[in-house]
């Protein structure tokens, strides 16, 4: 007689928030072409509704530029998404915002460069993503696979992630949904799912997605002095979920060589 020797995976569910009604945002950036996907959740009647409002996708038409410039216009064309009207209207309403990114590998020189040139355009004093609060997912590209059930590799991989998509989108509204929006509607339904976590609704939240961003397990990483234990679920891994709060006022420390004095010179900068 067979056994299930399988184990119970112990959870580690974060505290509810608070928040009944929040914007998800899902980018899979590329210098190519960025995909996004909007979506508005809202917890009613003791579960939670989610409906997408927008996706499609953004490119530089010169592809010859430099990648800073490149990865700018990326950001800013992002940034007009997040100030369409609906988005800003529930914005100012009290929702949250949860941007959720593909979380970039140290090889992978073009999506990181993308992604901090894109954080640039976010992130910074004079633009209107300063309005708490505002959380940023990343995931990964095998997490994100593995939470979607996505197993095609090579010429089929974006046809499986267009018919995923559409599970959770409307094609009769979204009929142009390409291969980069697909994507961002797979990472924007991460987001939702992480809204039903935090609204105190785990049991809305498929078990393997549940899994990925929960999992209690204690992890040992590294050797030696730099070992650490970690917590193995996404939401508990503060460098794939974080709440943004360093906008504001920071110090720059500068050092003129011609000053005998080893003094260094404070500058506060508005960031």
């Amino acid at each position: 007689m067979l056994r299930n020797t399988h184990k119970k995976v112990e959870l580690q569910i974060p505290p509810r928030l608070g928040i009944s009604s929040w914007v998800v945002m899902g980018f899979d950036l590329s210098l190519s072409r960025s995909g996004w996907a909007v979506a508005h959740v809202q917890e009613d009647g003791g579960r939670t509704h989610a409906e997408f409002i927008g996706a499609g996708s953004v490119k530089p038409e010169d592809t010859t530029l430099p990648v800073w410039l490149r990865g700018m216009m990326i950001g800013k064309g992002l940034l007009q998404v997040v100030n369409s009207p609906r988005v800003v209207s529930l914005l100012n309403d009290g929702a949250g915002l949860i941007l959720v990114f593909e979380a970039f590998t140290p090889r992978n020189d073009y999506l990181s460069s993308v992604r901090r040139l894109v954080d640039s355009v976010f992130f910074t004093s004079n633009s209107p993503l300063i309005v708490p609060p505002l959380y940023l997912l990343s995931i990964n590209a095998s997490t994100l696979r593995s939470i979607m059930g996505l197993y095609q590799r090579g010429a089929g991989n974006k046809k499986e992630n267009i018919n995923k998509s559409l599970e959770f989108i409307d094609k009769g509204k979204f009929p142009e949904i390409d291969s980069d929006a697909c994507d961002a509607v797979l990472l924007a339904m991460c987001g939702r799912y992480v809204v039903s976590i935090l609204s105190g609704l785990p049991e809305e939240v498929p078990s393997r997605a549940l899994t990925s961003l929960c999992d209690a397990k204690q992890e040992v990483k590294g050797r030696g002095r730099t070992s650490r234990i970690q917590t193995k679920g996404v939401l508990h891994r503060p460098e794939y979920w974080s709440k943004v709060t360093h906008q504001g006022l920071h110090t720059l420390c500068m050092k003129d060589a011609s000053n005998p004095k080893k003094s260094l010179e404070r500058i506060k900068l508005m960031v």
